[in-house]
């Protein structure tokens, strides 16, 4: 049975840092709105959907762009014959890569306080909730 406990914490702990980091894609598609990149939050609000229901196999949220989700009976419905544990993880791992793009744009658009705030919340989500070590970006200094 101890082997299943450590299976269900795991799963806990990568749903819990995939929310936390949708959570923070969420700001960015926001911001990205709000700075009139349009085309840019709608395909982050697309990978993001795309995440939720696809991957994760829930109801997508509201996009804040107003798209539709994507059908998650599309080319990943075998994901949900993986086990849990893997279906987060690669969401969170997922997740990460779209937050690490936004972080990215921001950096080189000079929206650095942004971006850094960002890295931070990044860094706390994958020390503290994936149990992985926080990898560096070029805003870790500011």
């Amino acid at each position: 049975m101890a082997p299943r406990k450590g299976r269900s914490d795991d799963v806990l702990r990568y749903q819990q840092a995939t929310n936390d980091i949708l959570q923070q894609l969420d700001f960015c598609i926001g911001y990205l709105v709000s700075i009139r990149k349009g085309a840019l939050a709608a395909r982050l609000s697309r990978n993001r959907a795309y995440i939720r229901s696809g991957l994760l196999g829930e109801d997508s949220q509201p996009l804040p762009t107003g798209e539709k989700a994507p059908d998650p009976s599309d080319e990943r419905s075998s994901d949900r014959d993986r086990p849990e544990v893997e279906r987060y993880k690669q969401a969170a791992n997922d997740a990460l890569q779209q937050l690490d793009f936004c972080i990215g744009y921001l950096v080189g658009s000079r929206k650095s306080p942004i971006a850094g705030r960002l890295v931070r919340n990044r860094a706390h989500i994958r020390e503290r909730l994936m149990g992985e070590a926080a990898e560096p970006l070029p805003t870790a200094d500011g």
